[in-house]
């Protein structure tokens, strides 16, 4: 068995790309050897030294998870803080774009006080999906509860444009 281009999904902008690269990988791996005991894997890879694809090609899982809880807790990503995406979407890009700006001011204004970080405010990596243009706002906070309470607060005085949809995604499980 062969997996073609086994690294293609550590470049998606998502800080879960190195998990579920190495899950893949570790599931296909399982796979091959479950009717034969003579099963063999090929990986190709331009990156031969990412710790998902040296976990994976050894088997270690709890290296893997032991390596990615650590660059989680550096970076300050779950299981060691609480995520909320809030995205925009609309069919005028323009209209989508200046109502993710006027949010993002008032969540930048009181987040710091409720100890809780604005991430990004950009465009969605994908960015249009059935013709409506897409932006998010990624914040960050150790407390689950200072999430609540800046998005409480700020949503209570934020009325988005009528042609604009806000989605809030709370401990998101893709950031696409």
């Amino acid at each position: 068995m062969g997996i073609i281009n086994a690294d293609s999904g550590l470049n998606i902008p998502d800080f879960r790309s190195q998990e579920r690269t190495f899950s893949l990988l570790v599931q296909v791996s399982g796979r091959a050897g479950r009717y034969s005991s003579e099963g063999r894997v090929i990986i190709q890879t331009y990156q031969s030294e990412n710790p998902a694809i040296v976990h994976a090609v050894g088997g270690d899982i709890d290296g893997f998870y032991e390596n990615e809880l650590a660059v989680r807790k550096e970076t300050g990503f779950p299981p060691y803080a609480r995520l909320a995406n809030l995205v925009l979407r609309g069919r005028r890009r323009e209209v989508v774009e200046g109502a993710m700006h006027h949010l993002e001011e008032m969540l930048r204004s009181s987040a710091r006080q409720l100890g809780v970080e604005v991430l990004v405010a950009a465009e969605c990596p994908l960015e249009k999906i059935a013709s409506n243009w897409r932006y998010h706002i990624l914040v960050s906070s150790e407390r689950g509860a200072a999430v609540h309470n800046l998005l409480h607060h700020v949503l209570s005085h934020y009325q988005a444009p009528s042609s604009v949809y806000l989605e809030i995604d709370l401990d998101p499980l893709q950031l696409l």
